[in-house]
C-alpha cells in the first residue's frame, strides 16, 4: 500500500467506503499523521509517512453532465474526468442511485444517448445500462491492468436509514440514534435490475 494512490468514483456509498477506508488506516496506525486537502473534484487524504494518497472523486454518473443551451445534458460517452482517474493505483467505482431521482432532486435536464440523440427522459434501467457499457469500454480502452487495479463496488444501495421496523422500531424511527451494527441481513436479498445488469456487464 505506500506510495499507493487510491480512489473512490461515485456517490454517497462511495463516500461511506472512503471515510471508512480512511478510519481503517488510522486505527490500523495510532497517531500516523495525515493531511487534507479539497478541491470542486474531489477531497484527498494524505497520509504522508507512508506516501499513501485516499481520494474521494464525486461522481454520480460516472459519465458527464456539461451545461448547454438548452439545459443540462447527461454525456452518456463523455468521461472527461477518466484523465485524473487512469493516475491512479487502485480505482473503486459506483453508480445507480442518482438514476432514481426525479423533480428538483434529478441533476439533469436532458440525456444524450450514446448515438448522439437527445431526449428529454428516457427508461432509468436502460440509461444505466447504456452509460456503464460505455464505463467498461473506457476502462478495457483506457486502463493498464499492469499499473491500475480496478473494482466495482456494486450498486448504489444502502440500507433505509429512515424506517425504523427494518431493524425493529416504530417506522418513524430514523437511525440517528443507533450505535450498534446489524447482525442479520435484513433488505436486498435478492439481486435487483441493476446489479444483474452490472454483473452481465462485468462477466
Amino acid at each position: 500500500m505506500k506510495g499507493k494512490k487510491i480512489m473512490y468514483v461515485g456517490d454517497s456509498l462511495s463516500l461511506n467506503n472512503f471515510e471508512s477506508l480512511i478510519c481503517l488506516i488510522h486505527g490500523a496506525i495510532p497517531g500516523i499523521k495525515y493531511k487534507q486537502k479539497a478541491t470542486p473534484l474531489n477531497f484527498t487524504v494524505t497520509f504522508q509517512e507512508y506516501e499513501v494518497q485516499v481520494i474521494l472523486f464525486h461522481s454520480n454518473f460516472l459519465v458527464d453532465i456539461e451545461e448547454e443551451q438548452l439545459g443540462r445534458v447527461v454525456k452518456m460517452k463523455s468521461l472527461k474526468s477518466g484523465e485524473i482517474w487512469k493516475q491512479m493505483d487502485v480505482l473503486i467505482f459506483n453508480s445507480w442511485l442518482w438514476w432514481t431521482r426525479t423533480g428538483r432532486q434529478q441533476p439533469w435536464d436532458y440525456i444524450e444517448k450514446l448515438d448522439g440523440e437527445i431526449v428529454k427522459d428516457m427508461n432509468r434501467i436502460s440509461a444505466f445500462e447504456m452509460v456503464m457499457r460505455s464505463w467498461a469500454q473506457w476502462v478495457d480502452k483506457e486502463i493498464d491492468p499492469n499499473k491500475t487495479k480496478v473494482f466495482y463496488q456494486g450498486e448504489s444501495a444502502s440500507p433505509y436509514h429512515y424506517r425504523g421496523n427494518y431493524w425493529g422500531k416504530s417506522a418513524d424511527t430514523n437511525c440517528k440514534s443507533e450505535f450498534i451494527p446489524l447482525n442479520e441481513t435484513m433488505i436486498f436479498t435478492t439481486p435487483s435490475q441493476c446489479t444483474n445488469i452490472t454483473k452481465n456487464i462485468l462477466s
